[in-house]
């Protein structure tokens, strides 16, 4: 009974191998899915899988083709009436379909078709998936691209003023005042904070390999539902549409932050300011460069505040900037805080007010102020 039951068992593996492991029959059961990257995607996957479980099959066939010809004899052992020793010795082609149609009869046969037909119908039910499951990520990808397109609007906006600096008429001005918004650190944070689609597409092919690894792979074909894979592949773009919601904000905090400051550099030191000496923002920019981020700071929120830059002349047109460094220099502030510069500001702007208002007055507002900071941080004498 060797040659009948190894005929069955070779037939029967075969029958599946060749259902499921031709590529070129699976891109056709496939067609469903979006001709290209990926269909290829999806008949890569079922190629592997369809290949592992078919090996798994054929070991599981090889193991017990001696237990399947041996309950196949007993089956036609006990037939009755039991055939002939000559029809036994000498099969016809009848004979042997009969003995062939034994196998399922005993135990290692119905066991045998049993995992035949879970394997197929697991994969089955993956290619009948296949066009759901993709449209569904396809639908995702386009909703998180249009959920990124306001962050990425915003940042090319930034890019484009940041670029648009060099044409100032004092640029270093104008970079320091951008810059108290945007670093290269900040801004590559929130770059990154921006999802990517297509990283986000392979996150979730990553994700749906590991539900069908996790269902095909193994002894046992476990049988997943609809919904599950469709969480499983849902989740890295919830994931990322979250992402994409919380760097908005962010994004369009910068751009506003980014044009006010631009709007207020135009509005006294632009080519269009009116009742301001151009050469006032040179003299400015100098000042800002030499004592840094704690100058630009405190320059421009005096700035925003201070209303008598359009209406006094006096105010724009002395070297205010000059004084103020004289001072510094003369109490060795090398490195002044932004509170001392804003409060020396301050004191210009109350002295620039008055009337009778001379260079002389303004030296005794800036020395007052460098004054009272250096006798705060020289050390107390002993009573």
């Amino acid at each position: 009974m060797g040659q009948p039951a190894g005929q069955w068992a070779d037939d029967t593996d075969r029958a599946l191998r060749t259902k499921w492991d031709d590529p070129k029959k699976l891109e056709a059961m496939l067609k469903g899915v979006p001709a290209g990257e990926r269909r290829t995607w999806w008949v890569q996957q079922l190629v592997r899988y369809a290949g592992e479980r078919t090996a798994t099959f054929h070991l599981a066939v090889d193991a017990r083709r001696r237990e399947l010809a041996e309950q196949m004899f007993a089956l036609l052992q006990a037939m009755e009436p039991r055939p002939a020793e000559a029809e036994v010795a000498r099969p016809t082609a009848e004979f042997r379909s009969m003995v062939a149609g034994l196998a399922p009869a005993g135990t290692a046969g119905r066991d045998l078709l049993a995992m035949a037909a879970d394997i197929d119908a697991a994969l089955t039910e993956v290619v009948d998936r296949a066009p759901t499951l993709d449209e569904l990520r396809a639908g995702r990808i386009v909703q998180l691209t249009s959920a990124c397109e306001g962050p990425r609007t915003d940042l090319a906006h930034v890019d484009q003023v940041v670029t648009g600096l060099t044409a100032m008429d004092t640029p270093a001005l104008a970079k320091a005042f951008v810059e108290l918004d945007v670093d290269a650190p900040a801004l590559q944070a929130l770059r990154a904070a921006i999802p990517d689609e297509r990283h986000v597409g392979d996150q979730a092919d990553q994700a749906l390999r590991g539900k069908l690894e996790q269902a095909l792979r193994g002894n046992q074909v476990t049988t997943l539902s609809s919904e599950e894979l469709r969480q499983t592949l849902a989740a890295p773009f919830e994931a990322a549409m979250s992402a994409a919601r919380a760097v908005q904000p962010k994004t369009s905090a910068l751009k506003a932050a980014v044009d006010a400051r631009v709007a207020l550099y135009d509005r006294y030191f632009g080519r269009t300011a009116i009742q301001f000496d151009r050469g006032a923002g040179f003299r400015i920019e100098r000042f800002v460069v030499r004592y840094g981020r704690p100058a630009a700071q405190a320059m421009y929120d005096w700035l925003q505040a201070e209303s008598a830059w359009r209406s006094d002349p006096f105010l724009a047109e002395a070297d205010y900037m000059h004084a103020i460094t004289i001072a510094f220099e003369r109490y060795g502030f090398d490195n002044p805080t932004e509170a001392l510069i804003r409060e020396t500001l301050e004191a210009i702007s109350a002295a620039a007010r008055s009337r009778h208002t001379d260079n002389g007055r303004v030296n005794e507002a800036v020395d007052g102020v460098c004054s009272r900071y250096a006798s705060a941080l020289s050390p107390s004498e002993p009573e």
